[in-house]
């Protein structure tokens, strides 16, 4: 299966985001990351990375991370992602297909939130 308007073997970069710790009355101890998407035809599989992009007022050491899980188009044309503890679903957007929006949700816990990543 091949999905139209996504682009595959390339990075969607997501927003750049931050772990933040202020600890012992207001001392910084944080890093930034940005999260990528890549979509694989193979197997229809799908790499949630998270990449450190600055840790130097961090305490300890921060790491890459790569989650796997495989995706699929839906019969409202939709990308659904599927990964051990959450799901994406996703909509291609943007004149040029440039964007995803998806809506995260947390199998855990049932907590939801919304990432955008543009290729």
């Amino acid at each position: 299966m091949e999905i139209e308007k996504l682009k595959y073997d390339h990075n969607y970069l997501g927003a750049l985001n931050a772990r933040v710790n202020w600890i012992a009355g207001g001392n910084f101890d944080g890093y930034i990351y940005r999260v990528h998407l890549r979509f694989l035809k193979e197997n229809n599989k799908v790499i949630k990375t998270i990449k450190i992009v600055d840790d130097s007022r961090y305490d300890d050491k921060a790491y890459d991370k790569d989650v796997h899980g495989t995706f699929s188009e839906t019969d409202k044309g939709t990308i659904s992602c599927k990964f051990e503890n959450f799901e994406m679903r996703g909509k291609i957007l943007g004149g040029k297909n440039e964007f995803i929006v998806f809506s995260v949700l947390s199998t855990g816990n049932n907590e939801e939130m919304t990432e955008c990543y543009e290729i």
